[in-house]
């Protein structure tokens, strides 16, 4: 059975709603990944009260916590006095943390004033996590069956101290199984249409499907447990793969991912190929989408298109790609949209080699522009 893992954050900004927490989502992640079995977030604003409370039941239900936040010099820092008080363990002052946040205040040329010296006060016995991005250290204890990790709410310290310190301790205390995740990025269908061309593809018992939508696409997920036969998977990636068609543009694990912009640049620096566009709907967002990559990308937008020659999209894309034919190693992709019947055009030219996608292009004006870009994309990855 995999080890239970409750994610916990304190603070009142969390609760009130005026940051979202990001931390928590991250963790989960992490420890996802590690093998480890996610039953719960839980939130708590500043109140040792209720803090005091929530400790003591997640030391009941789970076997590791993951806490960030309430570790800083302000009142309202409660996190240590409450482990305090609910594990019956005083706080003592520890030395090193305590050089370490004079370090850190040292660095900067600051001077570290007295209420930092409350972050250096940790629960008597409890193992220190070093904090060398920031001023609060993070500790871990045990408490009955649960090991309790408690890391700073700042996000970028937060995920340092864990990396660094808090995972590797992890590994040494539990026996971890992790399950593999293969994730097929899709474009161009949604997902009830997905769904549906999957009505015949059926999956191996044990095995867990699921779906996410992104900002730029579809992720079909496939979860198997550990131990799961590797043949098997490999037959299972396969067929689903096969079954969806061309609107698979890449099946990747979590440590090897691209998106269709990326993956797109790379086939475009594997054939030597510049990049020319005109745009119309998109507005720029295509060019936007290779900014800082290493190709040659040449961009222009035309608002108006009524003085183009032809009648039809077609006609208008060949009568402009004759004018501005692609140079020597350029692809030329051209995006023509019409207002009146909410038609996208994308048409691509590369030496001898053509390629048309037309669309309806419905919604507002971001969502036009949004959804063109993607069809572009998308376009050039299938052209190449």
């Amino acid at each position: 059975m995999k080890p239970r893992v409750e994610i916990f954050s304190q603070g009142e900004e969390i609760i009130t709603g005026q940051i979202v927490d990001t931390n928590s989502a991250w963790l989960s992640d992490q420890v996802n990944a590690m093998g480890f079995r996610v039953t719960r977030h839980s939130a708590v604003g500043d109140d040792v009260g209720l803090l005091k409370a929530l400790l003591l039941e997640i030391a009941e239900r789970v076997d590791c916590c993951l806490c960030s936040g309430g570790l800083g010099p302000t009142v309202d820092d409660l996190t240590a006095q409450a482990v305090s008080e609910a594990f019956d363990v005083p706080l003592k002052r520890d030395e090193i943390a305590l050089a370490q946040i004079q370090a850190w205040f040292n660095q900067r040329g600051r001077i570290m004033v007295d209420s930092n010296l409350k972050q250096a006060f940790l629960p008597q016995g409890c193992m220190r996590l070093d904090n060398f991005w920031g001023t609060a250290p993070g500790f871990a204890l045990k408490f009955k069956q649960c090991w309790f990790y408690f890391m700073p709410g700042v996000p970028s310290e937060m995920k340092k101290m864990f990396t660094h310190g808090v995972r590797p301790h992890l590994a040494e205390q539990f026996e971890l199984s992790a399950d593999k995740l293969v994730i097929m990025r899709t474009v161009g269908l949604g997902e009830s249409d997905i769904q549906q061309r999957m009505q015949q593809w059926q999956c191996p018992d044990k095995v867990r499907l699921g779906f996410r939508t992104t900002g730029d696409d579809i992720e079909v997920k496939l979860v198997f447990p550990a131990g799961f036969p590797e043949t098997l998977r490999r037959q299972t990636v396969s067929s689903l793969s096969e079954c969806l068609g061309d609107i698979v543009y890449r099946v990747e694990t979590p440590d090897n991912s691209l998106t269709l912009a990326e993956l797109v640049t790379e086939k475009l620096k594997q054939r030597h190929c510049h990049l020319r566009l005109i745009e119309t709907v998109s507005y720029g967002a295509i060019a936007a989408r290779f900014a800082g990559a290493a190709i040659g990308v040449n961009a222009q937008v035309m608002a108006d298109l009524s003085e183009v020659e032809g009648q039809t999209l077609q006609a208008k894309a060949h009568h402009l790609a004759a004018q501005q034919p692609p140079q020597d190693g350029e692809l030329l992709l051209l995006q023509l949209y019409d207002h009146a019947s909410q038609n996208l055009l994308t048409f691509l030219t590369h030496r001898s080699r053509q390629y048309m996608d037309e669309k309806k292009l419905a919604g507002s004006a971001r969502q036009q522009q949004h959804r063109a870009t993607i069809v572009a994309l998308d376009s050039i990855r299938k052209f190449l």
